[in-house]
């Protein structure tokens, strides 16, 4: 038999992929610049504030998984698709938000796109790229998150109002939404690689969850998301507590999201030469670390490199993991929508619920035993890496040396 061939519509696919998965990351980051607007405008507290901001995280966490059912039993299509209409409508109507309780909920709807297309994105890959090229291209679609949020961050401070910014993300989100349709197509059936439809949606839940590989995968990004999300999200107080001024402790902050982009790229090239568990050993110790203790390196060119080794470690394990769920024999791309799911809500779950609801109470104003426990959390992600099961070729051979 010859060498499978694949189309070449996978490369737009991917860029769907990209955009679907990464424009609500733009929609969310809008609202951090607007930060003194929106809270004059809605008197919002500190606190109120904060909801808003995770708001779309919640989508992901109660969600992932139902989303993740759909695309086993439906494909991804008109799955992502109602998830991109959903926070497509939830995107325009926050410019007419006159009250905190209006503005959350249309924050909560912009997130469903994500939660959606997150969770089907190693699906997708799968079902259109080489096996072999997998890690490398979700790897490439997890990145998407990173760059548009940057670029909401970067761009919406230059709008003169909260509503011409909103509009603008208003424009983005409905041409994604347009080009989804108009482009994204599902796997030929008669392809190799093609998804698997109709799987009954119990059968999909029951595979997943009785998996441990599945939960190995899903526990390491909870506690990756919980470590980095408390030092991104403090990073710039902390940082402004030593007496740097408060537009270079944003800048650093922007270095750990740098960092994540080159890691997302980075990491899949070295597990093709190293494998899986000693990439996410070394993720998972240096970033430990640099959570720990490298908020206090001395400001200037070290400080930042600190912040981009964090980035590039935290980041880099992100595609890693998301990508080994569909490897497994009890998964593979039948049941792998729903792993997604799996894996999304626990993301989120520590992205949200670990650094507001658990490191913050416990370490409370201070910093050093708040990154400390962020550190410790990130550090659970090496211990946990020790269970997760051998994949590809070169820890197959590897075990086959040690059998000898």
């Amino acid at each position: 038999m010859g060498e499978k061939t694949y189309s070449s519509k996978r490369w737009l696919i991917l860029v769907l992929t990209f955009l679907a998965c990464g424009m609500p990351y733009y929609i969310e980051y809008q609202v951090a610049p607007l930060a003194p607007k929106l809270t004059a405008m809605l008197h919002l507290s500190t606190s109120q504030f904060s909801s808003i901001f995770t708001a779309p995280l919640i989508s992901a966490i109660f969600f992932s998984i139902v989303a993740g059912m759909l695309v086993d039993k439906y494909g991804v299509k008109i799955v992502i698709g109602v998830g991109l209409v959903i926070s497509t409508i939830g995107t325009a109507l926050r410019p007419t938000a006159g009250v905190y309780g209006t503005m959350l909920l249309y924050t909560f709807l912009a997130g469903f796109g994500a939660a959606f297309a997150n969770a089907s994105a190693p699906k997708i890959v799968r079902a259109w790229f080489p096996p072999q090229q997998l890690g490398a291209m979700v790897g490439i679609v997890v990145a998407g998150s990173s760059v548009l949020m940057g670029a909401g961050l970067a761009t919406t401070a230059l709008f003169p109002s909260v509503n011409s910014a909103f509009n603008f993300g208003t424009i983005l989100i409905v041409i994604v939404l347009v080009l989804w349709f108009l482009l994204m197509k599902n796997p030929e059936k008669n392809s190799e690689s093609a998804e698997v439809s109709s799987v009954p949606m119990g059968e999909s839940l029951k595979h997943s969850v009785k998996s441990p590989g599945v939960w190995l995968c899903a526990l390491c990004l909870m506690c990756i998301f919980g470590g980095a999300i408390t030092l991104s999200a403090l990073l710039p107080t902390a940082l402004i507590g030593r007496g740097i001024n408060a537009a270079a402790a944003g800048g650093y902050t922007s270095f750990i999201m740098l960092g994540s982009i080159i890691g997302c790229i980075l990491s899949p090239i070295l597990v093709s030469k190293m494998g899986h568990k000693v990439v996410l050993f070394l993720c998972a110790l240096v970033a430990a670390i640099g959570i720990a203790f490298g908020w206090l390196a001395p400001q200037g060119v070290l400080l930042a490199i600190v912040m981009i080794i964090v980035g590039i470690t935290y980041g880099g394990s992100i595609p890693v993991l998301m990508s080994i769920p569909i490897q497994l024999k009890e998964i593979g791309p039948t049941y792998a929508g729903t792993a997604g799911g799996v894996l999304g809500t626990l993301q989120m779950f520590g992205a949200v619920v670990i650094p507001t609801y658990v490191l913050a109470v416990i370490a409370g104003s201070n910093m050093h035993l708040l990154f400390l426990l962020a550190g410790i959390v990130m550090a659970v992600t090496f211990v946990l890496a020790l269970f997760l099961p051998k994949l590809g070729a070169h820890e197959q051979k590897e075990s086959a040396v040690a059998a000898e």
